[in-house]
């Protein structure tokens, strides 16, 4: 039996490593690349402050990160700032020609209807088991650790959800 313990690597590689990751996955929660970004570096000083606290032999870094941004997300949708904020920005400076813009309004459009979709087929905690199977492209065992779900249970809901929104959205073709 080996009875290595396991280091836990410098706080700095994993910021260099995780935060492409994480802010990836905080864009799509939020739909906004400002809030993402300020999020995504609370969400970097929360896991700073807690370091110490992490133990690498129950999760790995990336589940750990995941598991503190999700919480983040979740109290961030609770706040009073974004029930007050209720405008889409769209950055037109980002975008380089018309072809550009409508590629992004259908994958925008296709997008918003998954969601739509999602929020009308599933409860809240398979939507947000999708979401981290989509958007943030988590495997089944890591969304199991980030939820503290049987990962059995967590690829079945991935699955199933798929099969009821392919279902819906060959209805909407027909």
């Amino acid at each position: 039996m080996n009875s290595q313990k396991l280091e836990k690597p410098l706080f700095d590689d994993v910021l260099n490593e995780y935060y492409k990751f994480i802010l990836k996955f905080v864009a799509k929660q939020v739909n906004n690349i400002e809030d993402a970004k300020d999020l995504t570096q609370e969400i970097f000083v929360k896991a700073y402050n807690n370091y110490n606290r992490y133990n690498a032999e129950k999760s790995s870094v990336k589940t750990w990160l995941f598991a503190i941004a999700n919480n983040h997300i979740i109290n961030f949708w609770k706040s009073s700032y974004v029930k007050k904020k209720s405008t889409i920005d769209f950055d037109f400076n980002q975008v380089s020609s018309n072809e550009d813009i409508l590629e992004m309004v259908i994958q925008e459009e296709d997008v918003k209807m998954i969601l739509s979709l999602m929020s009308r087929l599933l409860n809240k905690r398979n939507i947000k088991i999708m979401n981290l199977y989509f958007f943030s492209e988590l495997s089944p065992k890591e969304i199991s650790e980030i939820l503290l779900m049987n990962q059995k249970t967590v690829s079945n809901v991935i699955s199933l959800s798929i099969k009821k929104i392919k279902e819906k959205l060959e209805d909407k073709i027909q």
